[in-house]
């Protein structure tokens, strides 16, 4: 009867340990993609899954592009769903007026990255700040609840 119960504390104890381990950090995998990959039509990211849990998130990124380099950042929505701030010369969205809360940094083709986060619940856009592919539709929404 003892082992009974020894085994039945050891395994509550380990269910313990799973449940904070499980929940530290949520990962998301990311593609950069555009039209040099096979099948892909336009520019986009592709975030898998597109929802999460509030709280440590680990993006797990990848540029499959053959040619051409991506980033990925992690950025708030403007406040009544304004427009970025867009500087129409050098084709990209202005940074410094942005909530940027994450960046990959540019990655050539065919490199990967994996960046770390802490999001509150909301809405978040993933994006492509490269000069053009913004506008292309380098871009998707990341939903994180509560």
């Amino acid at each position: 009867m003892s082992r009974r119960l020894s085994a039945i504390a050891a395994c509550a104890a380990m269910a313990s340990f799973a449940v904070p381990f499980a929940a530290r950090a949520a990962t998301v995998k990311v593609k950069l993609e555009d039209m040099t990959d096979h099948g892909v039509k336009k520019m986009e990211i592709v975030a898998t899954p597109a929802t999460v849990k509030a709280g440590p998130i680990t993006f797990d990124i990848k540029n499959y592009s053959k040619y051409l380099e991506h980033e990925m950042l992690v950025v708030k929505p403007e406040p009544h769903g304004k427009p970025f701030p867009y500087n129409t010369k050098g084709n990209q969205i202005i940074e410094s007026k942005i909530d940027k809360l994450e960046d990959s940094g540019d990655l050539q083709p065919g490199n990967k990255v994996v960046t770390h986060v802490t999001l509150k619940p909301g809405k978040y856009v993933l994006l492509c700040n490269e000069p053009g592919h913004y506008k292309a539709g380098m871009w998707t929404w990341l939903h994180v609840k509560g």
